[in-house]
């Protein structure tokens, strides 16, 4: 009976520290993580509009490769960055807003409850 109370405490010994090790690993990868971000952009370039915002994260050390989308319209991109390159890119000048991406729902009315 003492070997298998001993064998039990051994295990949940290992898998708490199993359990807690990876724990900390996955915070350590949350951290380091890319999230895609919305950022505008003030600009009057006289050329194209991607080559300036190409320009402008080429200052933070980001990539064009992380550009999701480009929005020439509102002066804006889609980009891939982590947390460190967001707040960099948040100090830029250039920089007129930057967002997380995130999903917005939204409930339209059903028709039987307009009157």
């Amino acid at each position: 009976m003492k070997k298998m109370t001993l064998l039990i405490a051994a295990f949940c010994a290992v898998f708490c520290f199993a359990q807690c090790t990876g724990q900390k690993a996955n915070a350590e990868k949350k951290a380091d993580a890319e999230m895609i971000y919305i950022i505008m952009f003030k600009t009057d370039a006289a050329g194209s509009f991607e080559q300036e915002a190409n320009k402008i994260l080429q200052q933070a050390n980001v990539s064009s490769d992380n550009v999701q989308y480009y929005y020439s319209g509102i002066k804006g991109v889609a980009v891939k960055l982590t947390e460190e390159q967001a707040k960099k890119m948040e100090q830029n000048p250039n920089v007129t807003s930057i967002e997380a991406d995130q999903q917005i729902k939204v409930d339209l009315p059903k028709p039987e409850d307009k009157q």
